[in-house]
């Protein structure tokens, strides 16, 4: 169980760091991208998944395509040409969400410019409150630029247990 739990783990890592920006060959639609981004996930996980490769197999078949998630106009962290995005898809509801926090800021401390995070607002559905939430961390955003997107993202994970649902 274990294992499978560090595998699925691995693999997702393999996509958050190194699926970081949408750059489009020359001469290659969007569309084609990203299926042949897709496919390359999906092919990758696959063989994680059913033991098929190791861990750093599927992390070859992830490698270098810079495709898979694009930023896009989402709040970041860190130096847009850092070597390393972490695409965090996260709701401020979410308890496991919250757990993720300190990883992630000693990684930005340990790393510093060498680091992006970009948040994705993704609220699941069974959590009431969660996208109301979003829409508050946006609008802070909006209104105080990303200093105030942070500010409300710091405070919404802080006062979590205070959403009700």
């Amino acid at each position: 169980m274990r294992s499978i739990r560090f595998t699925a783990l691995l693999a997702m890592s393999a996509l958050l760091m190194f699926g970081c920006q949408l750059k489009k060959k020359e001469g290659a639609s969007k569309k084609s991208t990203t299926t042949a981004a897709k496919k390359t996930v999906k092919k990758g996980t696959e063989a994680v998944a059913t033991g098929k490769a190791a861990p750093t197999k599927a992390l070859k078949l992830l490698k270098g395509d810079s495709r898979l998630i694009p930023a896009g106009n989402s709040y970041s962290k860190g130096p847009a040409n850092a070597p390393v995005t972490i695409i965090e898809f996260s709701e401020f509801q979410c308890p496991f969400c919250a757990r993720v926090l300190p990883t992630l800021k000693k990684i930005q401390d340990t790393y510093g410019d060498k680091v992006r995070i970009v948040f994705k607002h993704n609220p699941l559905p069974f959590h009431k409150q969660a996208f109301p939430a979003a829409i508050f961390a946006r609008e802070a955003g909006a209104q105080k630029g990303s200093k105030g997107f942070w500010a409300a993202h710091d405070f919404l994970f802080a006062n979590q247990k205070d959403l009700k649902s």
